[in-house]
């Protein structure tokens, strides 16, 4: 369909590629830049509209700008882009890419492509780095965790090549896409045509079939239970689960959840582990969950029937994914549990007695979380999780890079919560932090990260785009100077290990502990050390303060038990 009818204009297509993207609904370009940048930073600069261009935000760490990006598309559910410095730019930011692809974010990531010519072109070769930097395939560095690549090889396919790019980046399942620019190209003049968009591709619809088997399931589960992991970013998937759960007396755990399923004070949610409820469960139905349950520890009983609901429920990018699925319903999981609902009746005494179990599984969880915090003299994870309870608000997002206590948090199903990728790719939540801040700045943004996520995150350049942006956020830095889970790893590989009394084991602790909290100060941000759990309250009315009245960012470096 036409989207735009301006008269055919001489451009370059670095101009052109830039329109494309704001055209699209792109708002922001991260980048850190290189010698193929030349194109780009012209277009910016000579631009007469500069608001019909994405934002530039200038980002000295690959990985740090595509986690912004992530952290955008999960404030806004636009997609944004990130264009990096060619073979080297593409390598600092594959930990990102991972982490976007696994969480399925559509992001547009760009990286120059060495100068193709050694002479011919203003744009050939002339920087001693333009040999070594010449890969023979460029994209092959990404192939595996990206859904499309390609090299822009005309000028005149620029809009064409983001328009493609854009598509298929956004239809289900999502996932993240590259491009490759040569310097060469992307500075020839090119006449742009009134630009066409390819429509949204619309999301398949759940089999018809597959929905009446799946209620019939339903009406004869006693004992019926929903796992998440990444459903809830859209509010009409928390609708529609909240609506769905309550209506039959599901009861709902997220495992290793990367947003809140439902508020954590709703009826039908029973918490965070669903292992134990796994092995007592006659239906389990996992809804856009990757890794329901550890097969190691727990599993189906031999009659429980599993159905799996989720774009792609095969997880096909997986190379292995074993989980028991007894039906899989590809399509929108909102809408699938729309179907289901309505389908599904259940007699009487059935309904009583999945209240009964979802009753009990409920008081379980509700004494978890009132388990009195301990009186050490360390500050704990608990203590930090109830500290944060406290002052917790309406508008509040925390981002959670560090296992942590989060039954003890005030969270609600209102978007306010993003858990780290199921990939593990350290270093997200600051810059996810900085992302979610700058597409929604009255938000107060608050990270969780444990010590080694903290330097994984490039603390230098984020703080840096922190004060550059004016996006003051709060990084509370869990301080256990160890690689805790290298330690618990190799503990339930060789539970007899001396690992468990040696606290000199290799590649395990983090000693001596930096001052962290220095770091923030150097980009005129506020940084605190806490060591006692009395000092805790205090600190964070301090940091928040800075935050709130101050608009500067913040740092609590607590050391933890």
């Amino acid at each position: 369909m036409i989207v735009a009818t301006q008269p055919v204009k001489a451009t370059t297509a670095a101009t052109a590629f830039l329109e494309a993207l704001k055209r699209r609904g792109v708002d922001y370009l991260f980048g850190n830049a290189g010698t193929d940048f030349a194109a780009i930073i012209e277009a910016y600069a000579t631009h007469p509209q500069p608001s019909a261009l994405p934002r530039p935000i200038t980002v000295p760490h690959e990985n740090l700008a595509v986690a912004m990006a992530h952290g955008a598309y999960l404030a806004t559910g636009n997609p944004q882009a990130v264009m990096v410095h060619v073979n080297v730019g593409t390598a600092n930011a594959i930990c990102g890419l991972i982490n976007a692809s696994r969480e399925q974010v559509p992001l547009i990531l760009c990286a120059g492509r060495n100068p193709i010519t050694e002479t011919g072109s203003l744009a050939s070769r002339n920087a001693f780095i333009h040999w070594a930097q010449e890969m023979f395939d460029q994209g092959a560095m990404v192939r595996e965790v990206v859904k499309w690549d390609y090299e822009l090889r005309r000028a005149d396919q620029t809009d064409l090549v983001v328009d493609r790019a854009i598509s298929i980046a956004t239809a289900h399942p999502r996932g993240p896409v590259y491009l490759t620019l040569p310097r060469e190209t992307f500075g020839e003049p090119v006449s742009v045509e009134p630009a066409r968009t390819s429509p949204q591709v619309a999301p398949p619809a759940p089999d018809e079939n597959a929905i009446n088997i799946a209620a019939k399931w339903l009406a004869e589960a006693r004992r019926p239970l929903i796992v998440t992991g990444a459903l809830g970013r859209e509010a009409r998937e928390r609708q529609a689960l909240a609506a769905f759960a309550g209506a039959h007396s599901i009861a709902v755990a997220a495992h290793r959840p990367r947003f809140m399923p439902l508020d954590i004070d709703n009826a039908s949610f029973v918490g965070f582990e669903p292992g134990p409820l796994v092995e007592e469960a006659d239906l389990i139905i996992v809804a856009s969950c990757d890794v329901p349950w550890i097969p190691l520890h727990h599993s189906p009983g031999a009659r429980t029937r599993v159905i799996h609901l989720a774009f792609d429920p095969n997880f096909s990018r997986y190379p292995v994914r074993g989980f028991q699925a007894d039906l899989a319903i590809d399509g929108d999981v909102a809408t699938a549990m729309r179907l289901i609902q309505a389908a599904s009746h259940a007699e009487a005494d059935v309904v009583e007695e999945r209240i009964a179990w979802l009753d009990t599984k409920r008081t379980a969880f509700r004494t978890l979380r009132e388990r009195a915090v301990a009186d050490v003299e360390l500050p704990s994870y608990a203590q930090v999780a109830r500290c944060l309870a406290d002052v917790s608000g309406e508008g509040d997002t925390i981002l959670a890079e560090t296992a942590f206590p989060t039954e003890l948090l005030a969270l609600d199903g209102g978007g306010g919560y993003f858990g780290a990728p199921s990939s593990g790719g350290l270093g997200w939540a600051l810059g996810a932090a900085l992302g979610i801040k700058l597409t929604a700045p009255e938000r107060r943004v608050i990270s969780l990260v444990g010590d080694g996520a903290y330097m994984f995150g490039n603390p230098t350049p984020a703080h840096f785009v922190s004060r550059a942006n004016q996006l003051p956020t709060l990084t509370i830095i869990m301080n256990n100077s160890m690689w805790a889970a290298v330690r618990r790893a190799t503990l339930s590989v060789y539970p007899d290990s001396e690992t468990r009394l040696n606290r000199n084991a290799v590649f395990t602790y983090l000693e001596p502990s930096p001052e962290y909290e220095k770091i923030v100060e150097a980009s005129g941000g506020y940084g605190e050390r806490v060591e006692q759990a009395k000092d805790l309250p205090a600190a964070l009315r301090r940091a928040l303060h800075a935050v709130e009245q101050e608009g500067r960012q913040a740092v609590l470096n607590v050391l933890v038990a």
